[in-house]
């Protein structure tokens, strides 16, 4: 999904982009199928390569890797298909061969890269630089407004990500149930792996409160309409930041911990790192029974996330390939 945004932000601005990912990644979010712009199953250099080959005549002025699996060793070899590389990257685990790196982890320092990217690379560290889609930043100043009004819960947002999480969500909404009021309406997002399970579906049936969202369009609505949320320590936390949507973060995966954890001591959300349903309905009690508590959270999330980064990042991403591209059409001339 951060992808996603930045090809948007950089399609706007006059860019063609190619889209390299797997079959599972397609099957979850249907949007990347553009007609002849998108290569499924590209996770090796001779694929990748032969990709950018048919689709530009041998190169691309710069390629975007967002991918756990991928370090140095196969950045170096794709040297050879594009003169600029950028990476995306959470983990600070691991080196990398590129010219721009993009870590939107809150409290994240570029220091902690020192090491694991060559000289001279450009570092962007921060939630300032948070990928979302233009909707939010549009949406902020009317949610914020809503927030800073003070008002009783009245929805409660569970969203846990677009996988197969269905036992997780279907626990968070067992723990909504118990710890809101029976005025108090719940909207769960699920992706098509969870729409199907029992359990979620058995809730919805016997509770009027309850609506199921599936392949989810207009999250900037929900979240803008929620008073609450439960959902993953993932990107969507960005989300939720520049929304000031008071949130319960559950962690799903140990790359999330480190937002939960940074979140939680910034008072922007109150994380589980361990899925439990007492914990959880024990978080939704708290917030439900303090307007304080709400509005505190609310201001430390949105101070967090102002909305502009994917525009930022764009610009200094087109910014850098210029002028490589420059630099190239003067040595030629």
């Amino acid at each position: 999904m951060r992808c996603l945004t930045l090809a948007h932000m950089l399609g706007t601005r006059g860019a063609e982009v190619l889209w390299l990912c797997n079959a599972e990644t397609v099957a979850t979010v249907p949007r990347l199928a553009t007609p002849g712009r998108l290569i499924a199953e590209a996770s090796d250099y001779p694929t990748i390569a032969g990709a950018i080959a048919r689709t530009w005549d041998g190169a691309a002025d710069g390629l975007i890797i967002d991918h756990y699996g991928i370090d140095r060793r196969l950045e170096e070899q794709l040297r050879a298909v594009a003169s600029t590389l950028m990476v995306v990257d959470d983990l600070a685990d691991r080196p990398h061969d590129c010219d721009l790196l993009l870590d939107q982890t809150f409290g994240r320092e570029a220091d902690d890269y020192e090491g694991l990217v060559p000289d001279g690379c450009r570092i962007l560290t921060g939630a300032g630089f948070a990928l979302l889609r233009p909707e939010f930043a549009a949406a902020r100043e009317a949610a914020l407004a809503r927030r800073s009004a003070g008002r009783d819960v009245g929805r409660v947002l569970i969203s846990l990500g677009l996988g197969d999480v269905a036992e997780v969500t279907a626990m968070a909404l067992r723990a909504a149930l118990a710890a809101t009021p029976d005025d108090v309406a719940i909207d769960v997002v699920v992706g098509r792996g969870a729409i199907g399970s029992p359990d979620i579906a058995a809730m919805a049936r016997s509770h009027a409160r309850i609506a199921l969202h599936c392949d989810v369009t207009d999250m900037s609505r929900l979240m803008s309409a929620a008073d609450l949320a439960v959902g993953a320590a993932g990107s969507t936390s960005w989300e939720r930041c520049c929304l000031g949507l008071p949130s319960v973060l559950v962690v799903l995966a140990d790359n999330q911990r480190l937002v939960a954890r940074q979140l939680a001591a910034a008072g922007a959300a109150i994380a589980i790192e361990t899925p439990a349903a007492d914990a959880l309905g024990a978080a939704l009690a708290a917030l439900c029974a303090s307007r304080g508590l709400r509005t505190a959270m609310a201001t430390a999330a949105a101070a967090i996330v102002p909305g502009d980064g994917a525009a930022r990042v764009a610009e200094v991403l087109l910014s850098l390939l210029q002028s490589r591209i420059d630099a190239a059409a003067s040595v030629c001339g």
